[in-house]
């Protein structure tokens, strides 16, 4: 089976993923109730506990671990998708309709902006369709509070911002989703052939090469929703411990936004393909003690491949500026923070004339100083 280039090997299908498939599934978002004053309970990263905002009082949450083994084959991605195993929620489907973002929340939430763009052209619609229920969980570990220092430092540290950004850019409140990320897990063998470049006395050379190479790929997150996936910050902040993935619980999503999958599982294969043929010629540069490689000629075959369908915590916050949309990223496991920041040409122009200005005349300086000194 063709994907992307890299031949996927028929593995036997995974039972857990099966049983899964055919059976009644959890909702992703809904309200939990405070057992002491019948309030709306939210996960708290702090205390890994639910917490009632109105009485104080905390339910414990069971974790369970995920099966290291556990995963879909490409086979039954296409049996999910097109029949059934689709998970039905009971909470707000939420769309804005200034990013397209698509969003799950639970159905006592109060929100007139969406986390993604800060934009208050969000409004609800009925609920359709589904996705296969996740198979595993990364909570919440950095708190809101935690996350807005961290945001506060990451705009400090952007440079050559435009004089008037803080006149007219407002940026939302901090925001907690759940993002749909595919985890993939593969064993690829594939033999390569291409030109490799070398660093020698006489300078850099270019030189033809061929070989053979085994890549491990282990927990590589590819992320399954059409909105966001095309921002190489999503993929640059994604750096998650999977070790920390616990069993999929509702319970955890209480208090936080869900992003719905757009894409579904065999589209977000094809890009994996792309990632693990990218990972073959890193893996070959490698191999070769080369400094990098031009665009390699290959035959990936991947085996005993398994995708788990899982949902990663991000702290989001964003303004727009000049009608384009700036979003803030936040790892909510590791506090990893990314985003886009506009930048005043002007100012950096002007700095960059005022570095060469002042290289020139320390260039000129030393030439006099010479000069006099009879060099």
């Amino acid at each position: 089976m063709e994907n992307n280039n890299v031949t996927a090997n028929t593995a036997p299908a995974n039972t857990a993923a099966a049983n899964m498939a055919t059976s009644n599934t959890a909702p992703v978002s809904a309200d939990k109730k405070c057992p002491s004053c019948g309030g709306t309970l939210a996960f708290d990263p702090v205390t890994a506990r639910l917490c009632c905002k109105f009485c104080g009082s905390f339910v414990d949450v069971t974790y369970e671990s995920t099966a290291t083994d556990l995963g879909y084959t490409l086979e039954e991605l296409l049996r999910i998708t097109k029949d059934s195993g689709f998970m039905k929620t009971t909470g707000k489907s939420i769309i804005c309709s200034t990013c397209g973002g698509s969003f799950t929340t639970m159905a006592s939430a109060i929100s007139n902006l969406c986390p993604f763009c800060g934009s208050n052209t969000i409004a609800e619609s009925p609920v359709e369709g589904g996705a296969p229920e996740p198979m595993g969980i990364l909570p919440f570990c950095i708190t809101k509070e935690k996350a807005s220092e961290i945001r506060t430092i990451w705009l400090s540290k952007q440079r050559f911002p435009p004089k008037d950004l803080m006149q007219n850019a407002r940026i939302s409140d901090i925001t907690g989703v759940y993002v749909p990320y595919w985890v993939f897990n593969s064993y690829v063998h594939s033999n390569y052939s291409g030109m490799f470049m070398y660093s020698t006395v006489r300078g850099v050379q270019w030189r033809q090469g061929h070989g053979t190479i085994d890549v491990p790929v282990s927990d590589m997150a590819i992320i399954a929703s059409g909105n966001i996936d095309k921002d190489p910050s999503w993929n640059k902040a994604a750096n998650f411990d999977m070790r920390c993935l616990v069993k999929y619980d509702p319970s955890l999503v209480s208090g936080f936004w869900a992003e719905n999958s757009t894409v579904d599982g065999p589209a977000v294969w094809q890009r994996a393909g792309i990632r693990i043929r990218e990972l073959v010629s890193e893996a070959a540069v490698k191999q070769r003690r080369a400094l990098r490689c031009g665009e390699l000629e290959m035959n990936p075959v991947a085996s005993y491949t398994r995708a788990k369908y899982i949902l990663a915590p991000m702290w989001i916050s964003s303004f727009i500026y000049n009608n384009e949309v700036y979003r803030i990223i936040i790892n909510g496991q590791t506090g990893y923070a990314e985003g886009r920041f506009p930048r005043s040409i002007r100012r950096l122009v002007t700095r960059i004339i005022l570095i060469v200005g002042i290289s020139i005349s320390i260039f000129i300086t030393l030439g006099i100083i010479l000069t006099l000194l009879g060099f």
